[in-house]
């Protein structure tokens, strides 16, 4: 039996990155918001995780060991990490968290 991990395998450039977003819808998956609280589902828009996706520039991309991918986004405290999984013609959100800084990661 293999234990697929969240261990980075791969970094992709930016235009993989478009390549592979291209023509793929992306919704947010059913657990993505389940770390936060009711309040702040409330303030919360989960088309900021989308748009990000869409429109913003990733400051880093990489392929984890479980086939998800991994993008870091800079925001004004930090920085924004989302995962998503490609299911054909959609792209899934599974989580995402903000994080002070970059990992440092080695391949």
């Amino acid at each position: 039996m293999s234990l697929y991990t969240t261990k980075p395998t791969k970094e992709l450039t930016q235009k993989e990155f478009q390549k592979f977003i291209k023509n793929k819808k992306i919704i947010l998956g059913n657990h993505a918001l389940d770390h936060l609280s009711n309040y702040q589902r409330g303030l919360f828009d989960p088309n900021e995780l989308i748009n990000s996706l869409l429109k913003e520039t990733p400051r880093k991309l990489y392929l984890q060991e479980n086939n998800r991918y991994r993008i870091y986004f800079r925001k004004k405290e930090g920085y924004r990490n989302i995962i998503i999984s490609d299911e054909g013609k959609k792209m899934v959100i599974i989580s995402f968290m903000d994080v002070p800084d970059l990992p440092k990661i080695k391949l």
